[in-house]
């Protein structure tokens, strides 16, 4: 039993992880994923035409946008910390905060890397090559920064759900097993009843005989099989009708 609750008390601890933590995690890393990727679209556009005011202010956009979707999730993530108590998924949580804070600085970088590419090709400058290169790079960071904090929510939802699903299996096992015992107890006791009861009906039988006139046999219960109640009742009735 105490077995069986631990396995319910897995499955309620797994459901609140990924209620209160992992999905609005999720849901909150899907929109960042989003905004990173229209960014990375326009990055390809913003490469292939002549540098315009309204590009510096796009970027000004993406990078306000990405802070304040990481900020987001970082407090989904604190928030949680707060909530669960299973050390890994207080660990897995402050692992995901780490990741957070590298795409903080991944955002940093990028943002210093464009403005200097868009001053480079604004001045058609000779590090405009080295500029554009590392505007990629830090470009690329970023992307992959973003896409390892979802990889890190999903496997550790699924492996949440996973060890709910063995949880709920185990409960079931041991429900089973717990009824297939009260089952067997039951005709025990069903037996049990019915051995202790029938020289109580073997003493009834005989009493109703007695009562309709019929004293030609004494009672007999079986004293081998009788409670000593049971034969002190029938001696009681053997004793009356010999009075008769």
């Amino acid at each position: 039993m105490i077995y069986a609750i631990l396995q319910l008390q897995t499955i309620g601890a797994g459901l609140e992880a990924i209620h209160t933590g992992y999905l609005p995690l999720a849901r909150a890393t899907a929109d960042l994923e989003a905004v990173i990727r229209q960014m990375d679209r326009d990055h390809d556009r913003f490469a292939r035409e002549t540098p315009l005011p309204g590009m510096r202010a796009y970027a000004e956009i993406y990078s306000t946008s990405i802070h304040d979707g990481s900020q987001k999730i970082r407090e989904i993530a604190e928030g949680a910390q707060e909530t669960l108590s299973d050390p890994r998924e207080l660990q897995a949580l402050q692992d995901m905060v780490t990741v957070l804070d590298q795409i903080d600085s991944g955002q940093e970088a990028y943002d210093q890397a464009f403005s200097r590419w868009l001053d480079e090709r604004a001045s058609e400058g000779e590090d405009l090559g080295r500029t554009q290169s590392d505007l990629n790079s830090a470009r690329t960071d970023l992307i992959l920064q973003i896409g390892s904090l979802n990889a890190q929510i999903e496997e550790r939802a699924d492996q949440v759900s996973e060890r709910m699903s063995r949880a709920q299996s185990r409960a079931y096992q041991i429900s089973g097993a717990l009824a297939g015992l009260a089952v067997i107890f039951a005709g025990v006791l069903a037996l049990v009843a019915l051995f202790t009861l029938r020289p109580m009906v073997r003493l009834t039988q005989q009493a109703q005989r007695l009562g309709a006139g019929d004293y030609t046999r004494p009672i007999e219960v079986g004293a081998d099989r009788a409670g000593a109640e049971v034969e002190v009742l029938a001696r009681e009735f053997n004793a009356m009708a010999a009075a008769v």
